[in-house]
């Protein structure tokens, strides 16, 4: 594989599989995750050995931002 692989172009979220060079050892695959929150953007490299546990923890975060907006559009905490 030498083209990225597009695996999500959200507002806030992009990601592509692809293979990267490094100086110090040998090419391996990654997914890149480019976060854009307020027109700034990061970005970083999750290597794909440690994808699993990267997906795991993500899906905890999501959980976790889920039921914080949730309690606070319950007490009134929400702000716009």
């Amino acid at each position: 594989m030498t083209a990225p692989e597009l695996l999500c172009d959200l507002e806030m979220i992009k990601a592509e599989y692809r293979l990267v060079s490094h100086k110090d050892r040998k090419p391996d695959y990654c997914f890149r995750i480019r976060v854009i929150p307020n027109k700034q953007e990061m970005q970083f490299d999750v290597p794909e050995r440690r994808g699993e546990l990267f997906a795991a923890e993500l899906e905890a975060l999501a959980a976790i931002i889920r039921s914080r907006v949730i309690r606070a559009k319950l007490i009134g905490e929400e702000s716009n």
